[in-house]
């Protein structure tokens, strides 16, 4: 049993290392329930609950633990980020952008069509990670909202519209393609800001190297799984 066991193992770190440089595979979901049922039980969650006091992150990156957010300039004042509590920070749309009445980040891109610049935000992870998800307010009131995925290497980056104004958005890559740094973008050409709310971010880090094993009998658990003969009648 043990051969079967390498064999599997060996298998599993050579697909990793062999198709790396493969086209990334990316599904987008409006649900968490079926976000978490694919991703599973490791995923970690930043819910700024912690936060007692309003905190910008406008000119001076916030470091939120696992990732650190930071906006791009120029800094437009309409386009102010920072982590918004009760009383909440009213806006033009709203009385603010609370998920459940918890602390949340409360963002604001800005699209520039006379040569200042776009303002954006960015969430730069201490590690790679495949999935992400989060609960957005008013996300599409006004200028939609994209998502830029940097890997590593910040090559071109994987372009996610975000599908909900308000409501769970989350996506999934294969691990052949980690995301290093997330940046939050207006979407239309038309001059503008758009402001938002996100709350409940939870992520999946890639595995370390070491978490190879444990994949490894799990591909050869559900292969003995497979080749199991079926069951007829009791």
């Amino acid at each position: 049993m043990t051969h079967y066991v390498y064999r599997y193992v060996f298998c599993l770190v050579l697909t990793v290392l062999v198709i790396g440089d493969a086209e990334a595979d990316l599904f987008t979901f409006t649900s968490r329930a079926d976000w978490e049922a694919v991703v599973g039980n490791n995923v970690e969650t930043v819910t700024f609950n912690e936060f007692i006091t309003r905190i910008p992150f406008q000119e001076t990156p916030l470091d939120v633990g696992p990732f650190t957010f930071t906006t791009q300039e120029p800094f437009s004042p309409d386009a102010s980020s920072l982590i918004d509590l009760e009383p909440y920070l009213s806006s033009p749309r709203s009385d603010g952008f609370p998920i459940d009445g918890t602390p949340y980040a409360r963002i604001g891109v800005n699209n520039d069509l006379f040569g200042r610049g776009d303002t954006t935000v960015s969430a730069a992870f201490d590690r790679s990670i495949t999935a992400w998800g989060a609960d957005f307010t008013a996300a599409g009131t006004r200028e939609l909202l994209d998502l830029a995925l940097f890997t590593e290497s910040n090559e071109q980056p994987i372009i996610v519209p975000v599908e909900v104004n308000t409501g769970f958005f989350g996506f999934v890559l294969d691990q052949n393609t980690p995301v290093r740094n997330i940046k939050f973008q207006s979407r239309l050409t038309l001059d503008g800001t758009e402001r938002f709310g996100v709350d409940n971010i939870s992520f999946l880090f890639v595995p370390e190297p070491t978490s190879l094993l444990t994949l490894g009998f799990i591909v050869f658990r559900l292969s003995r799984r497979r080749q199991a003969p079926p069951i007829v009648g009791r």
